[in-house]
């Protein structure tokens, strides 16, 4: 995921994933955005949610 947000700039993963908070299998999404920081560094920024 990393390596395709560098690569596009953005990416979008749907997966499945254990939920830690309940112990049960999810679908998931998880955005993530190629950023530059104030620090002139490259950073991957992403966030996801439980569906």
């Amino acid at each position: 995921m990393i390596s395709e947000a560098i690569t596009n700039g953005t990416v979008r993963v749907d997966y499945i994933s254990t939920r830690p908070e309940t112990g049960g299998i999810y679908y998931k999404s998880v955005y993530a955005e190629k950023v530059t920081g104030s620090d002139e560094k490259l950073y991957v920024v992403g966030s996801g949610i439980y569906q």
